[in-house]
Formats: structure tokens, sequence, C-alpha cells
């Protein structure tokens, strides 16, 4: 990582997410892409900022897949961008609401072999938004 830079981690639905990598481009020019659809559960004010401020920034997710390996999307040259965002409030109770969101990368995914969980706490994605995703220094 970036000096100063720290993670922030964010819930998502488990059973609405998908990462895919595929090959685009002519032939003899292949490149990978890395795309990433994810569910964040929740029609919130933290939903909504997170989309509202991260809709063009670069940025570098990490992600655990169903069998327990993290892998990275994105890195310092080629990072991920938010592609699509659908936010929903549900029209019935038992109907989900929150984010539909789509990542993309001009990237392969990278096998992130050590645990995330003592290196990122929650971001609240409000108003002190830098706060969250950015140490800064005087």
């Amino acid at each position: 990582m970036k000096k100063n830079k720290q993670l922030r981690f964010i819930d998502i639905l488990v059973d609405e997410n998908e990462l895919r990598v595929t090959l685009n481009g002519s032939k003899q020019r292949k490149r990978s892409v890395t795309n990433l659809s994810v569910f964040i559960l929740g029609f919130a004010p933290s939903v909504l900022g997170f989309i509202l401020r991260c809709k063009n920034i670069p940025l570098i997710f990490f992600i655990e897949d169903a069998n327990g390996n993290n892998w990275q999307i994105g890195h310092s040259i080629n990072r991920a961008f938010m592609e699509t965002a659908e936010v929903w409030s549900g029209k019935k109770y038992e109907d989900n609401s929150g984010a539909a969101v789509t990542l993309n990368c001009n990237s392969s995914v990278f096998l992130y072999q050590k645990p995330l969980d003592h290196i990122a706490t929650p971001g609240d994605f409000n108003n002190d938004f830098n706060n969250d995703f950015f140490k800064q220094y005087d």
C-alpha cells in the first residue's frame, strides 16, 4: 500500500456476489479483466455515501471467496473502478433493499495469502469520508 493510506471494510450480502476474470481483446492482444458484482445490504446513508464518494475514485478491493481465499482486485497501476451501481429500497418487506454494485479492473485478480481482519476497520462513508479511508498527517 501507499504511504498514509489504510484499509476499510464494508459488509456485503453473502449469496449475491460474484468474482469473474475474463479475457478480452483481439487475437494475440488478449488482456485480463476482473469483474466483481456485490450487493451491499440496506438502503442507508452509509451505502449511498459510499457510492457517491467512490463513483470516480480508483480503488483496490480485497474480497474473500466461498473457499476462504482472499483476493486482491486492482493494484497501484491498474486500479478498480465502480462500473455500475443501482440502489433500491424494495417494494415489500421481504425484498432485499440495498445496492447492486459492479466493480471493474483491467487486470487479473491476485491471491492475497494473509488475513485481512486485523488491518481493516469499518467505514461509515458519511461527511468525514477522508477519516474513513485516508490517514492524514499535519
